[in-house]
């Protein structure tokens, strides 16, 4: 597989389901796991993915994060 492609499909996982862009800040996780970038979970009470409420608690997805500071490490 070429590095375009790897490059590709790794920008695919780590794009927000409901602005469809990269975060460049926080990203959260719903309590069944899915990400969302924290401009969208900010107007959103359920994760757009399984319809599951989001914690008052939400956790932060700081592999995710990692690995866009990567990606944009590797542009």
């Amino acid at each position: 597989m070429e590095d375009k492609e790897w490059y590709e499909r790794l920008t695919k996982v780590l794009e927000c389901p409901v602005c469809l862009v990269i975060p460049e800040s926080s990203i959260f996780i719903c309590s069944k796991g899915h990400s969302i970038c924290d401009l969208c979970r900010i107007q959103l009470k359920k994760c757009p993915i399984c319809t599951s409420d989001f914690l008052e608690d939400v956790a932060r997805n700081f592999v995710a994060q990692d690995l866009v500071s990567t990606l944009e490490q590797l542009k």
